[in-house]
């Protein structure tokens, strides 16, 4: 359980980061359109691309580039601050030939307790994170969820059109394409506003107010026609796919903006169709005005609050406002500075779509991790490149050094190299057989006292330095360790490994390693 919490930390962690590059991509150019058809064109191909990232990072088929790796290596900023370029306290370099590359040089020393507290909250404070994520993504969908399974009871439990509104439907839908064959008309007694809607078929909702034999058609035909071109261009369809996409990143303020835009975008379109088969932009705009904001007062000054019965409602109406969508909305219809696009040239249409699938393929390969680290994921099809990762250190003497005198154990040396899920670490220790037991690799000690070593070689003395060859074996399941072919048992699990790679002498005598290599 907590192995597979640890990898989708991993993948949520790398997915957040490529759909944030790519949603601030996608901002950037929205924000260079100036006309809301490319703008909606670019929303909608963006937010079905943010979806398909989640997968796309958790299969692990494409190559990585690791950001701060990039930069690191491009000499743009310096090496981590966490490594020291110098030795400290009475360290001395080990001998190397020149073509050895000088590992020694990138290690810091720490107290044991701080590695152990930092292996905890490394493990911890991202699965506690993870839990929140989920649960928060848990939630949004079950209110989108939710919301869709109560349009579809308000479309079930609707009733038919008035055949004078019928007739009007079928008279406005006549002639159009794209998803307004299909639209159907029904009335519910529960709306307010009219909406379009439905999973399988879209259906336009109106409320009773609009279905009414004696009263003025013209409202109702304005709330048809602007619903019928939402139908049109599936604006209900998008709408559900863009709420989708804010309740998995819910947590990046890009999928708000650019569901807010889209939203807005879609509106003003079917407000500019609308009015071009009502009659002209200011007609329309002072028709839906006058439908949002209905009068309540009397010439005689008597107020007279509009009751149920007296006000009609208007298609996506909002508040009015400087900042509302409406007010936008009327800006747009009214005082647009440049001719509006009904529809987005083919070919930019279609190089749009390709531009903004490649963008999220390419930021689907951005990662970050700590330089010459790979803990995230393994590499992806090893067994057909037959390449493998690979961490060298040709000798290296861990003297002990202590923080003060009251410490009974040294302090521990940390290599610049964060442990993978998975790797096989082989390394020649020379030290006495009863110091095995305080020395430790990756906190994991060479000798356990359930089983010493000493009972299985009992021809070498205890008092004596020897060299030892030790092998461990590291994946999402289990630690194996093996000292000279004989197994150790490993009291800890995976869970409790340090992430960084540490050695840490016994508190009273040097050990030198050699030939260490971490493979992954």
């Amino acid at each position: 359980m907590l192995a597979w919490m640890d990898r989708i930390w991993i993948v949520l962690f790398d997915a957040s980061l490529s759909t944030a590059v790519f949603t601030t991509f996608i901002v950037l150019v929205m924000l260079a359109c100036r006309q809301p058809a490319r703008r909606i064109l670019v929303a909608r191909v963006a937010l079905l691309s943010s979806l398909a990232i989640l997968p796309l990072v958790g299969l692990g088929r494409l190559p990585r580039l690791d950001v701060l790796d990039t930069l690191v290596e491009s000499r743009f900023f310096p090496r981590s601050p966490f490594l020291s370029s110098e030795p400290r306290g009475d360290e001395s370099p080990p001998s190397q030939s020149p073509d050895e590359s000088p590992a020694w040089q990138a290690i810091r020393l720490v107290p044991s307790w701080v590695v152990d507290h930092e292996s905890a909250v490394a493990r911890w404070l991202p699965r506690g994170l993870t839990f929140v994520d989920l649960a928060c993504v848990g939630l949004s969908f079950a209110w989108l969820i939710l919301g869709v399974a109560g349009v579809q009871w308000l479309i079930g439990r609707s009733r038919p059109a008035s055949p004078s509104t019928l007739a009007l439907f079928e008279q406005l839908v006549a002639g159009r394409s794209g998803g307004a064959r299909g639209v159907r008309l029904r009335v519910s007694a529960r709306l307010r506003h009219p909406v379009v809607a439905g999973l399988l078929r879209p259906t336009i909702l109106i409320p009773e107010a609009l279905d009414r034999e004696e009263a003025d058609h013209e409202p109702l035909r304005l709330s048809l026609l602007h619903e019928i071109a939402h139908a049109e261009q599936s604006d209900h369809w998008f709408s559900t796919i863009a709420g989708a996409a804010q309740a998995i990143w819910f947590f990046l303020p890009q999928v708000w903006w650019i569901r807010s835009r889209l939203m807005i975008d879609q509106e003003f379109l079917a407000d500019r169709s609308a009015a071009d088969r009502y009659g002209t932009s200011s007609e329309y705009a002072s028709s839906l005005l006058s439908l949002a904001v209905p009068p309540r007062a009397s010439q005689g000054g008597d107020a007279v609050a509009a009751g149920p019965a007296d006000a009609v409602p208007a298609p996506g109406s909002g508040t009015i406002g400087v900042q509302s969508p409406l007010f936008q909305r009327m800006l747009m219809l009214l005082h647009c500075p440049y001719p509006v696009e009904v529809r987005t040239p083919r070919l930019w249409s279609w190089t749009s779509r390709v531009g903004v699938v490649v963008a999220s393929i390419l930021a689907a390969c951005l990662v970050i991790r700590w330089p010459q680290a790979s803990f995230a994921l393994p590499p992806s099809r090893p067994a057909a490149t037959g390449h493998r990762s690979r961490f060298q250190v040709n000798q290296f003497v861990a003297q002990p050094i202590h923080e003060s005198r009251r410490t009974q154990r040294s302090l521990v040396y940390v290599l610049p190299l964060t442990l993978p899920a998975t790797f096989d670490l082989e390394v020649d220790v020379q030290a006495r057989l009863s110091d095995l037991a305080s020395v430790r690799i990756a906190g994991i000690p060479l000798d356990s006292p359930r089983r010493p070593l000493v009972d299985s070689v009992p021809a070498v003395s205890a008092a004596e330095a020897s060299w030892w060859h030790v092998r461990m074996h590291r994946d999402h399941r289990r630690i194996t360790l093996a000292v000279e072919g004989r197994d150790v048992p490993v009291s800890i699990g995976t869970d409790a490994l340090a992430n960084w790679l540490t050695i840490e002498p016994p508190a009273d005598r040097s050990v030198e390693f050699r030939r260490l290599v971490v493979t992954w």
